[in-house]
């Protein structure tokens, strides 16, 4: 089976691949780091030693949450694991968010992580 990295190149991406990193070991999984963004490190320390694969959204799609849902959804996924920025009651009521959209529509388990601190 194969861990869902939404990889990203931020704090909350380096937390979600460090949980990734420690989960696929723990299950045996290889991990799909999905590249949300550019920028995103092909070779993160905390993946070094396991069977990791890289997906990119299509440089034409719109909705890139939408292609990283439809990667959660293929079938061989076990666990998708998204990292999560601190928003307050009114941000999380005006704007809308891509790690909500994940939680409510992936089929596999989603695990959230926010960085330490």
């Amino acid at each position: 089976m194969t861990i869902l990295l939404a990889g990203a190149s931020s704090e909350e991406g380096a937390a979600a691949a460090r949980v990734a990193g420690q989960e696929a070991r723990l299950r045996g999984d290889d991990v799909l780091v999905f590249h949300l963004e550019d920028g995103v490190p092909e070779d993160h320390p905390d993946l070094q030693g396991l069977q990791v694969r890289h997906a990119r959204p299509d440089a034409r799609a719109r909705d890139v949450v939408g292609e990283l849902i439809d990667a959660a959804n293929s079938g061989d996924i076990s666990l998708v694991v998204v990292g999560l920025r601190r928003r307050s009651p009114v941000g999380k009521l005006l704007l809308g968010s891509a790690a909500q959209t994940v939680l409510l529509e992936a089929l596999p388990p989603v695990l959230a992580v926010k960085p330490a601190g």
